[in-house]
């Protein structure tokens, strides 16, 4: 693997990826540079569903996730905004018991 290529895929953010790559020269088909190139990867999307299945299994079809909306500013007599409207995403961090197991 080239120096130049390997400081790409060691740069913020895609450090933290697992990289397959293979460049070959069009014309011989000489491989000129290779890393985990026989590695088998499984797509972003294919893993959502996964995870999308497991959350159906485990919350159920009636689950419904809150997402609160706030705003900073002011809202005029007419129902005007002037400011920001946020959309705050949350997670559960005080249960780490669906992944680890432990409390």
């Amino acid at each position: 693997m080239s120096a130049e290529l390997q400081k790409l895929m060691d740069a913020s953010p895609w450090a933290t990826g697992d990289w397959g790559v293979q460049v070959a020269d069009l014309k011989t088909g000489k491989v000129l540079q290779s890393k985990n190139a026989e590695s088998k990867f499984m797509t972003g999307s294919t893993a959502k569903t996964f995870a999308v299945g497991a959350a159906l299994d485990d919350l159920g079809s009636d689950h419904h996730f809150r997402t609160p909306i706030v705003h900073s500013g002011s809202i005029s007599e007419a129902g005007r905004l002037t400011g920001n409207l946020i959309m705050v995403g949350k997670r559960r961090t005080d249960d780490c018991s669906r992944t680890t197991g432990r409390p």
